[in-house]
């Protein structure tokens, strides 16, 4: 199983578990293997989709996000392989 790494600089990129909530984001990819990718792109989350984030719960609480109209919550360790960049 290969694991794709991309070059991420600072400032450009950054994952969706270190996003403030109320923040729109786009997904630039994903870190990690094909089974969370799958999972992810079943719930609408791919590259280039847009993401607000609605809210984070401390420690290792959900990740909240808004894509399209559909609310999915995202685990702490999922939401950390998900590579998203800030929208202007």
């Amino acid at each position: 199983m290969s694991r794709w790494k991309p070059v991420v600089r600072r400032g450009e990129q950054t994952t969706l578990d270190r996003v403030r909530p109320g923040t729109r984001v786009r997904v630039a990819g994903f870190l990690g293997g094909w089974r969370g990718s799958e999972r992810l792109l079943k719930m609408g989350i791919g590259p280039g989709v847009e993401v607000l984030t609605v809210s984070q719960y401390p420690l290792k609480g959900p990740v909240l996000v808004r894509v399209d109209e559909s609310q999915i919550a995202l685990g702490r360790g999922l939401a950390r392989k998900i590579l998203v960049e800030p929208l202007p």
